[in-house]
This record gives structure tokens, C-alpha cells and sequence, in this order.
């Protein structure tokens, strides 16, 4: 081969090899960003927040800060938000850190599933002062994210579920005693003429004592502990049909702590309607009735007085049902005596029929 056609040879090689390496070139890395390593979301952020909007494909909630430290579902009635949960999502993102920036090219943004998944904090005067967009997982980990709208996605070391529906973020606690803080307990019977019960202690450690019996210690503590702590299952409007067909079958549990706090809750359950069936299918059991509970406490900037204002509160259908039915049920006594060991037995039954028997012929 001639020097000359072997240069030509050489040159097309290397023009093709330089072709090849540009069309398999890795994406150029985009350029730094000072925030890398930093956290999401800054405390100077956080102090400043006093409305924070969660919003997924599926709705917004709106939490806006109250008194102190307190914040509110304003989306769900102004109830006082379940501050686990927001500790929870803030504790998150305060630990989550920018771990790189992954392209500001729009056609690559464009693949990284930004859409309606986004954090927005605003400040008293409704600026927004944070917005953190989030877009697809990573496929080795953590989540792709953008700030306030710029032309530019960073990798987040973390994965968060936010969570649309707003009667998730309040706080369904409705009644949180401590149970050693209680000094009287006052059930009512209707049953049984309206009669109303009392059982009281003069110590945490004391037993309970009632006019006229010794009441069954263990119900006692079973009732506190069950009516000490209760969250609600759902709310409904205040004039709900549910609610008012409830209101006519009602029990009453009081509460008294030592310091004098009174608790009235008042437990009420629609009976069941009746259905007839044919003795053929066998006994139908209807579904239970909702039962729905109202609160009154005689401190008077207590928060579920408020709340009980606002709506209908529906609980589990065991702290009615399982409430002592007669006032008999509270009292406690002795066990029967074991029958004496000097006791005469009681005579046989006589026997009937042949004493003995013989073979014919015998």
C-alpha cells in the first residue's frame, strides 16, 4: 500500500473514531451549586413558617400556625394539627440533604416527573419564603427535587410520602387524662329510672369506695382506663341525621380529677332496627349502629370544647356497648362459701329394676 493511501486510511479512522466517542460521550456533569450538602429545608426557614401547604395530584391540605407552638389543619374545620405527623415530615426534610445537582438541561427535567408533588412554606404576611417541588425516586435512592421553580434538579437523600387528605393531619385525640389523676367516676342508667352512681377515692393509690356497696375494683379501672384516653373515627356535620337519631339512647360517664376538672362524656348509639327473617336463613345480625360522642369540660379554654362546636364526633362502638348495664353489675361480692367437708350426703336416688339376675333353670 502507498505511504500516501495509508495516511488516508488513518485520517478517516480517526475522524470515524472521533465521531463514535462523541456519540457515546457521558452527559457532561452539571455545573456546582453552593447548596450542595446542605439540608432542605433551613431552621432560619423553619422559624420564619407560618403556613405550610402540602399538595399532591390528589388535593392540598393548608396548615397555618396558631398560638405557640401549635399548628392548625385550616383545611379541615381549623382543627389542631397531629403534630407527630408534622414533626415527622419536618424531621425529614431538616435531615435529608442535597447530595448533587443532576442537570439543568430542560429536556432532562422534563423526564424527572415534576408535576403537582410539592412543599410550599410561606410567612405571616403569605410570602413564600420555601418551595420544594419533588419529582420522581431515584433509581439507586432518594428523590429528585427542585427549588422555588429554578431550571435545575438536585438529588435529595430521602423519600417522603405526603399525604393529601386533610382530616389525616388533625388530631383525632379527644380526651387525654391521666388515669392517676382521677378521683371520681359517675355513671348514669337509664334503665334503671335515670339512677346515677358515684364511686370515688381520696388517693391515687386508694380504692374506690360507693354509697351502699363495695364497688367491683377492676371494672372501675377498666372504665378509667378506656374513657381516659379516646380518639375520634370520624366527624360529621353537627346536625347530621345520624347524630340526631342517636341523641335519644344515651349513657353519661363523668369524670373528676383531684384538682376538681370535671369530664362529662355523653356516649349515644341508634338501636338497631329489628329485621324479620324466615326461620330458614337463620338469625340476621344487623351491622352496628355508629356511636357518637360529646364532650364538656368544665376547663373552659379546654380545646374539644371548641371542637365540639365545630362537628359530630364518631368513636368506637365498644365504649358504649361494653359501659355496666345495671348498677347491680358494679357491685362486688364475696364468693359463695365451699360446701362443708362435715355436710351429710345427700341420700341416693333408689334403684330400680331387678337386684339380681338369674339363668333360667338356676
Amino acid at each position: 500500500m502507498k505511504l500516501k493511501t495509508l495516511a488516508v486510511v488513518v485520517a478517516v479512522l480517526a475522524v470515524l473514531s472521533a465521531a463514535t466517542w462523541y456519540a457515546r460521550r457521558p452527559a457532561p456533569e452539571a455545573p456546582g451549586d453552593p447548596r450542595i450538602g446542605q439540608t432542605l429545608l433551613p431552621a432560619d426557614v423553619l422559624q420564619k413558617a407560618a403556613k405550610l401547604v402540602v399538595t399532591t395530584p390528589d388535593g392540598a391540605v393548608n396548615l397555618t400556625k396558631g398560638t405557640g407552638d401549635q399548628w392548625n389543619v385550616a383545611s379541615y374545620y381549623d382543627f389542631p394539627a397531629d403534630m407527630a405527623k408534622l414533626i415527622r415530615l419536618v424531621d425529614t426534610l431538616q435531615e435529608a440533604k442535597l447530595e448533587r445537582v443532576v442537570t439543568t438541561s430542560p429536556s432532562y427535567l422534563a423526564r424527572l416527573g415534576f408535576g403537582d408533588t410539592r412543599l410550599t412554606m410561606s410567612d405571616s404576611a403569605g410570602k413564600t419564603i420555601w418551595d420544594l417541588q419533588l419529582g420522581k425516586l431515584a433509581d439507586k435512592g432518594g428523590t429528585f427535587i427542585q427549588f422555588n421553580g429554578e431550571a435545575k434538579a438536585f438529588l435529595g437523600n430521602f423519600t417522603a410520602y405526603l399525604d393529601a387528605n386533610a382530616g389525616n393531619w388533625a388530631n383525632h385525640q379527644l380526651v387525654d387524662l391521666k388515669t392517676e389523676s382521677i378521683a371520681a367516676v359517675e355513671l348514669n342508667f337509664p334503665e334503671e329510672n335515670g339512677r346515677t352512681v358515684r364511686v370515688t377515692r381520696a388517693k391515687a393509690a386508694d380504692p374506690f369506695t360507693a354509697d351502699g356497696f363495695t364497688p367491683k375494683q377492676e371494672l372501675i379501672n377498666n372504665l378509667i382506663n378506656l374513657h381516659t384516653a379516646i380518639s375520634y373515627s370520624e366527624t360529621e356535620d353537627l346536625d347530621s341525621a345520624g347524630a340526631k337519631a342517636a341523641q335519644p339512647r344515651a349513657r353519661t360517664v363523668k369524670l373528676t380529677t383531684f384538682d376538681g376538672r370535671n369530664v362529662t362524656l355523653t356516649y349515644s348509639q341508634k338501636l338497631a332496627p329489628k329485621v324479620e327473617t324466615p326461620p330458614d336463613q337463620g338469625e340476621f345480625v344487623p351491622p352496628p349502629q355508629p356511636v357518637y360522642l360529646a364532650v364538656v369540660d368544665s376547663n373552659a379554654t379546654a380545646p374539644v370544647n371548641t371542637l365540639m362546636k365545630k362537628r359530630s364526633f364518631r368513636v368506637q362502638e365498644s365504649l358504649f356497648t361494653n359501659l355496666p348495664a345495671k348498677i347491680d353489675d358494679l357491685v362486688d361480692r364475696p364468693p359463695p362459701p365451699p360446701p362443708s367437708l362435715n355436710a351429710t350426703p345427700a341420700p341416693s336416688a333408689p334403684t330400680t329394676g331387678p337386684a339380681s339376675f338369674r339363668m333360667p333353670g338356676n
